[in-house]
């Protein structure tokens, strides 16, 4: 390498000052959201008066900063959106808003995000909390927003945290059991063997679920689609084709 070369590398490499001048920022940042967690945490803070003053930017800012590579500061922000959402009846249904809205741009604009995971761990916590009869607006998270992230082609990466809300969510209302299968069977995928795989272990975990009435109404409609996968060119695929099918018949 030349001592031009040299001089370049040298010269691209942050001193000091900027490296303290870069870390500036984040470190008023995180003090910020730590002040402002202990307030949210903290028994003098009253939801029914600090409500009228809370302003709805605070949730759209706090949303942003958890689309971020830093996995720590993903983990304390979905700890404090969840404790706000809690404490914070009325602004239950902005929030939940915010939260529809990051997935509808991941899933139908393609825009990219990092926080996936961490709303689907805060949904479900959520979802444990719905009480029969549910309402249409918890209707619509199952079929408008954790149906739907079945068509990204990175959902294998949150494919853990979307099936863990689903199961939760169709164990407690069987009643969606038919229409939730029905519209997966529509999504299944075409090209990718990987996504078929996942697919398969969501509809063997469904299939299970004590509920035999409401299991048996989507039962042929799935067998087609085992039919399919098990004449298929994957090997892989035909394998777990029979052990799900066998695992199904074991516990109906």
């Amino acid at each position: 390498m030349s001592n031009s070369d040299d001089s370049r590398t040298i010269c691209n490499v942050p001193s000091l000052r900027e490296i303290k001048k870069r870390a500036e920022p984040l470190a008023k940042k995180k003090v910020i959201l730590e002040l402002f967690s202990h307030f949210v945490e903290s028994p003098d803070f009253f939801p029914n008066f600090w409500f009228r003053k809370m302003d709805e930017l605070i949730i759209v800012k706090l949303l942003e900063h958890l689309d971020t590579k830093d996995v720590d500061d993903r983990r304390f922000l979905r700890s404090l959106l969840l404790r706000i959402y809690i404490k914070l009846y009325h602004m239950r249904s902005f929030m939940l808003k915010q939260f529809n809205d990051v997935f509808y741009r991941f899933i139908f604009e393609a825009i990219e995000s990092h926080c996936i995971e961490d709303l689907l761990q805060i949904y479900y916590d959520i979802i444990k909390g719905y009480t029969a009869p549910i309402t249409t607006e918890e209707e619509q998270v199952l079929l408008k927003v954790l149906l739907p992230l079945h068509k990204p082609p990175s959902m294998p990466a949150y494919y853990a945290q979307l099936v863990m809300c689903i199961i939760e969510f169709l164990s407690a209302n069987p009643s969606h059991i038919e229409s939730y299968v029905i519209g997966l069977l529509k999504l299944w995928p075409k090209t990718s063997v990987k996504k078929e795989t996942l697919f398969l272990k969501e509809i063997a975990s469904i299939l299970v679920i004590r509920e035999e009435q409401e299991v048996k109404k989507v039962l042929v409609p799935v067998f087609k689609q085992i039919g399919k996968c098990l004449t298929g060119l994957s090997a892989k695929l035909s394998r777990l084709s029979v052990f799900g099918t066998t695992r199904i018949f074991w516990r109906l």
